[in-house]
């Protein structure tokens, strides 16, 4: 898998999982690259839901719909788990995000990263948000 030791997620990811490794050792958290890679797992899933959100309005397929009969839970809870593996294999494979430390500081010092991430972190939200609204909005197997 030297393919995905040569993979590099884009500046603004590389910097947001470097903030969260940094507060989980800050917080003397014993595993921060699990914390890291959690979080980074959670902010890209909201994503995914906005893009289910997306399909669903676009009538192209009602994922919500699949996911509410007996067996989404489950496929859900094994889609997370999966996800969570390759989230942590595309930032952490080989402790690669070890190397974003210095990249980091010096684009933190230059004062020329920190908007760009707080505006990432201010869309992600609006984007859980607006998800949750428009899933007990629009769907009618939500109760």
């Amino acid at each position: 898998m030297e393919w995905l030791e040569k993979k590099r997620p884009p500046l603004i990811f590389r910097s947001l999982y470097y903030g969260f490794y940094k507060l989980a050792i800050k917080t003397n958290n014993s595993t921060p690259r699990l914390t890291a890679s959690l979080s980074m797992a959670f902010t890209h899933l909201i994503q995914v839901l906005f893009l289910i959100d997306i399909l669903r309005a676009l009538k192209v397929i009602d994922v919500w719909a699949l996911f509410f009969n007996s067996n989404g839970k489950l496929i859900f809870g094994v889609f997370a788990i999966v996800f969570y593996y390759i989230v942590d294999a595309y930032y952490s494979y080989r402790n690669k995000h070890l190397k974003y430390g210095k990249e980091i500081e010096l684009k933190i010092k230059s004062n020329s990263l920190n908007s760009y991430v707080y505006i990432y972190l201010f869309i992600t939200f609006l984007l859980l948000i607006f998800s949750f609204w428009s899933l007990t909005l629009n769907n009618s197997n939500y109760v």
